[in-house]
Parts: structure tokens; sequence; C-alpha cells
């Protein structure tokens, strides 16, 4: 397996939702086959098909997957980078919403006025 770094530019990471975290540590401990849709740093949407996720690891704050495929080098893909991974028998649960591109998000939410603070 390949020495992982965060490249630069990933500083940016969001922590995916702790019952989505615990599906794909489940699924990594029945080692079950999945097909994975995600977006590559540069943006381009990706899928791989027929992996293994082998393990969670976290460099330098950001979660990251690793999946295998017999005979292939691992991919390691930065885990609020998944959209959705689809099992063997069908389901298919969502991990996150792909990163928009720069600039495109919504705007921050407003603060509201001091009498409608809950």
């Amino acid at each position: 397996m390949r020495r992982s770094r965060v490249p630069a530019g990933m500083s940016d990471y969001t922590p995916i939702d702790c019952g989505i975290h615990d599906r794909l540590e489940l699924t990594a401990v029945r080692r079950v086959p999945v097909s994975v849709q995600y977006v590559d740093p540069d943006g381009s949407p990706r899928t791989l098909t027929g992996v293994r996720l082998e393990t969670i690891r976290v460099v330098d704050g950001a979660e990251f997957g690793v999946f295998s495929r017999r005979g292939e080098d691992d991919v390691e893909i930065r885990l609020d980078r998944i959209g959705a991974v689809m099992t063997g028998d069908g389901s298919v649960f969502t991990v996150s919403r792909p990163p928009a591109a720069p600039g495109s998000g919504p705007p921050a939410p407003s603060t509201p006025p001091a009498s409608r603070r809950a």
C-alpha cells in the first residue's frame, strides 16, 4: 500500500455523519464487495466497482477509505468525497453530497435576530 498524504487543497475536510461512518466500518468488517461513487480531487465524478473497503485511515484530520480489488493497487478516497456506496445485495446508502465546485456553494446562513434565537 502506498503512503498517504493529504494533497494541497484538501484541508477543507467535512466529517461525515456518524451513522454513515458506522455503516462504512461494518462494510469493512464484513468484507462486502461494493461499488463507490465519488468525486476525485480534480472534481471529476468516478465510480469504482467490485472493491472492498479495507480500512478507514485518518491523515492530517481527514478520513480516507482504503478500497482494494484483487490484483490492483489500493485506492484511497476521502470520505466526504463519496456520494454513495452500493452493496452486492442492492442496498445503497448515501455518504455525503459530493463537494461543489469552489465558490458555487450556498451562502452561509445568517444569524437570526436576537428576539428569534432559541
